[in-house]
């Protein structure tokens, strides 16, 4: 089934601008998120250390003390499973309280492109590999080694490699167009100034009032987080185009839910999200919990 098809519009975009000042990474609390189709209150954050807070009926709670020495940049479920990419290999699995190593076949250690999209993806040299049911699945045909990647399965993957970005279709890739900048959440986008770009779609959304920091689908829109002159702002582009103002923060993360709730988030913890058209701001505890017996921070899982 299609992403469009089962009408779960989902983005956890993690830009590395901030309205005010980029946040020191001593200050980050969350690095990603995966977001939950029915509810962006159900999402997942994590932080830059692998950090992991779960929903809670005031917000979100750290459960575990769990980490990785790994500096996280992209989280992202396949069913019931939460994985977490990095710049390196290999990509973790939290299970049990804690995260656990993933091996991947020919490749222990090294530099790697992590992927930002739907589905966990990593790409080493001109190897890509994306999670699945039963397993991480080599795709072959990369025309070279990506600087890129977003995969919602191992049948649709895009990068940039080259100078442009290509769309795998069949058992190869096809080259779509020139740049080099792609954008991860819930489709394969291309923000531009002012401008979000849904490669798969072929469509562009222009926003009203500044430079697009992050985009995400509605079940009947497209929500852009813009900078404006005065501030960040959110819009909705659909059959009624609207424009909502979040409390002052240096938002850089969106996302939605089927339901079109729409959910901001900074760098440095802040969460609000915004419900019939009025913004709820939710809290992150980051205390650690209470030392208990259990596996250390990251293992290795077959």
């Amino acid at each position: 089934m299609s992403r469009r098809a089962a009408g779960v519009t989902i983005a956890a975009l993690g830009v590395a601008l901030a309205l005010a000042r980029p946040a020191r990474a001593e200050d980050r609390v969350i690095a990603a998120i995966a977001p939950d189709p029915g509810d962006v209150r159900a999402a997942i954050l994590v932080g830059p250390s692998g950090q992991v807070f779960e929903p809670s009926a005031t917000g979100w709670h750290r459960p575990t003390a769990g980490g990785t020495a790994a500096a996280i940049a992209h989280v992202a479920r396949l069913g019931g499973t939460l994985y977490a990419l990095a710049a390196t290999v290999p990509p973790f699995r939290w299970q049990g309280g804690a995260w656990h190593a993933v091996p991947l076949k020919g490749k222990r250690r090294g530099d790697a492109v992590p992927g930002s999209g739907p589905a966990p993806a990593l790409a080493y040299g001109k190897a890509i590999v994306v999670a699945t049911a039963t397993g991480w699945l080599e795709v072959s045909g990369a025309p070279a080694a990506p600087t890129a990647l977003w995969a919602a399965s191992e049948r649709e993957v895009w990068i940039a490699a080259r100078g442009a970005i290509w769309r795998r279709r069949g058992t190869s890739f096809t080259r779509v167009t020139a740049g080099a900048a792609l954008t991860g959440g819930d489709a394969p986008w291309r923000l531009d100034d002012d401008r979000a770009r849904d490669l798969a779609a072929g469509t562009t959304t222009r926003a009203h009032g500044g430079a697009v920091l992050a985009a995400a689908h509605g079940p009947d829109a497209v929500w852009l987080l813009v900078k404006g002159a005065h501030g960040a702002v959110v819009e909705k582009h659909g059959a009624k185009d609207e424009t909502f103002a979040p409390p002052a923060g240096g938002w850089a993360f969106l996302w939605t839910d089927r339901h079109g709730r729409v959910a901001i988030a900074a760098p440095t913890g802040e969460v609000a999200v915004l419900v019939d058209g009025a913004w709820q701001a939710l809290a992150i505890d980051p205390a650690l919990p209470a030392p208990r017996p259990g596996p250390g921070a990251a293992q290795s899982a077959p």
